[in-house]
Formats: structure tokens, sequence, C-alpha cells
């Protein structure tokens, strides 16, 4: 059996999404691809007339499409999905199989669906978590947080305390403290934990403040990250929109506020214009617990900046040795990541997963 890498894209979709970011022309569209690819060669404009036409294209075309756009990959598979999903379901070689070849190169960009990665990341059966939404309650330096979603797990206490756990992180990068996380120096109260509900209290941060949470299903050891600020936002806030966060390295954060570079580009910094840590490596046991953090001052791994604008971020390598042994960030990880902009002197935070 021959399966076919490539996938087809929503047409009326990448119009749409063209035409609301002001690209009036296929070729426009065709010019940002270079912007946002590692070896500034893009795509050319019959490959967006393809795309935008229901034609198949290759997954390196969806994957700069996505990026040019500020969307997730799968956000742009059209309904019925890439075409060699089609042919896998009609194939007796195992899906395990065929997701394991098409995990080496550009074929893992069109594996982008969230069960493939659940199933690769999450281990055998093994249930996803998902942070649905996260509340912020109360006054300043003292909040409650309720987050909402899936796959939290059993419940680690009987009754409310106040301490911390191995299974939560909670960091203020505005504030510079961590809380709620066993070797964290500041403690969080917590009050309920349930598969789809948790509510801490005491929280030190004050409005407008970054936060990047970090959970972990105490029985299965799946993690998840959400970032963002606790509202009301202060003047001159970023806000990251989306994050495509590549193993190989490449990143490109999405959004608006970024403010211009902080530095003449390209340059590689650590300076902690944009941080970002995968919580898959996380000891979540005791001391440090944020152990795979690159493009802190902190971090002995440096970020490769190829583009800065007030819309977009784009990183094209990691300089340095990475992180907690060497280890690299893989498909599904969960990561969080920090945008800091120096002019406004203020941060966004983002969390998802590495696809």
């Amino acid at each position: 059996m021959r399966v076919s890498l490539l996938v087809v894209l929503d047409g009326p979709k990448i119009v749409r999404l063209r035409t609301d970011q002001g690209l009036t022309s296929q070729r426009a569209l065709a010019q940002k691809t270079r912007c946002v690819d590692a070896e500034s060669a893009g795509i050319a404009m019959r490959l967006v007339w393809d795309a935008e036409n229901g034609k198949p294209v290759s997954p390196r075309t969806h994957h700069l499409l996505a990026l040019a756009l500020g969307v997730q990959p799968a956000e742009l598979l059209a309904a019925h999905g890439p075409r060699w999903m089609s042919t896998m379901r009609r194939a007796t070689i195992p899906a395990s199989v065929l997701v394991a070849i098409l995990a080496g190169g550009w074929g893992g960009w069109a594996a982008t669906h969230a069960s493939v990665i659940d199933a690769v990341r999450s281990g055998d059966g093994l249930a996803p978590v998902r942070i649905d939404s996260v509340e912020f309650r109360g006054t300043s330096e003292n909040y409650f947080v309720e987050i909402r979603g899936t796959g939290f797990g059993n419940v680690p206490f009987k009754q409310a305390f106040t301490g911390t756990l191995s299974h939560l992180h909670v960091y203020d990068s505005t504030m510079h403290f961590s809380a709620g996380y066993d070797g964290d120096e500041v403690p969080l109260r917590f009050i309920r934990w349930s598969d789809g509900d948790i509510v801490v209290g005491a929280l030190p941060s004050r409005a407008g403040d970054c936060i990047s949470l970090f959970l972990r299903n105490p029985s299965t050891h799946v993690s998840a990250t959400w970032g963002g600020n606790i509202a009301p936002l202060r003047l001159g806030t970023p806000k990251i929109l989306s994050a495509v966060v590549a193993p190989s390295g490449r990143l490109a954060i999405f959004g608006s506020g970024f403010g211009p570079p902080p530095q003449r580009l390209p340059f590689t910094s650590n300076d902690g214009y944009v941080t970002l840590v995968d919580a898959a490596y996380q000891p979540w046991s005791s001391g440090h617990s944020m152990v795979f953090l690159i493009g802190d001052h902190s971090s002995l791994t440096k970020l490769r900046f190829t583009a800065w604008s007030d819309s977009s971020i784009v990183v094209s390598a990691f300089s340095g040795a990475l992180p907690a042994d060497g280890d690299s960030i893989q498909n599904g990880d969960p990561i969080a990541i920090t945008v800091w902009n120096v002019w406004a002197a203020r941060r966004a935070a983002w969390g998802g997963n590495a696809i």
C-alpha cells in the first residue's frame, strides 16, 4: 500500500484568515511565508492558490501557511482531514507504525491532530490533561484561582490545607515568584481538586500580572500548561494568540503588543525576551520547579531570533546545550511560553503543546 503525505486544507478558511490580516492577494500571503520560514524560502504563489482551492499540498506548505496566518496547523485541515489519514483507515498496517514513520520529518506536521498527539505523548490508554479555563477571583495579593478542564485526576488531599504539592505550579513572571509546587517559596491554599475542577487560594499576585500554570495528573503523570494575565490588564500588555513549537527548535509566536525588536535582527539571546518551559521534564517531586527552561538568563540555552514584529516573533533555532541532561522537545510536550515587551515593561504568557 502506498501512503500519500499530501494534505487537503480548508480553502475558504485560508481566504478568510488572509483577508482578516489585510493580505489582499495570494502573492502577499506567499511573501509572508518567507518571513516565518527559517530558510527564508517561503512558498510559491501557486501553492497558495492550490491550498485555497482545495488541491492537495505538502505538509511543509501546510506548516508555513499556518505560521504565516497565525494559527495551529490542525486548524487549517479540511473537514475530511489529510489524505494520508483517509488512506490509513483503509490500510491493514497498524496506525502506530504510520504515525512513527510520519513523526520523523515534515510529515509529522500532517499528524497535528489532538488524538494522534495524545496517543504518542500520553502513553498507551492514558487520557490527556486539558485546561479549558482559568479564573482569578479576589483582591490584589490574595487571589483564588479556579482551573476547569478534564483529566486532572484523583484528589491528592483529603481536606483543604495551606502548603505545596508536587502536582501544581504557578509562576508569576511579573513579580518573579513561584507558588504551589514542592520546593517553591510561596505556598497556596489548596481547597478543591476533582477531575475537572481545581480551586486554590492565597495567590499573592496583583491585577495585570503575567501567570504561567503547570498542572499534572497525580496518577498518570500527564501534564498540561496554561498562560495568561490577571484581569484587568495594564496599559501596554502584550497578548499571545497562538504559538507553534516544533521539536526541531523552531518557534513562532503570534499575537499583538510585542513591540519593536529588543535588539537588531537577527540576534541570539537568553535575556528573557522569550522564555520557553517544557513541563514534560518537571521533576514533580522537589527542588527547582522548572527544569527545562530556555531563553532565560539563568539558562545556558539561547534563542536565535530571525523575525520580530508587533504581531509575530520567529525563533529559528536553539543555541547551546539543552537543559535536562540534553533532553529535547518532543511532539505533544506541554509547553509554556512568555514574551517580554521590554519597551512597555509588560509580559504575556501562553500554554499549549509542541507539534
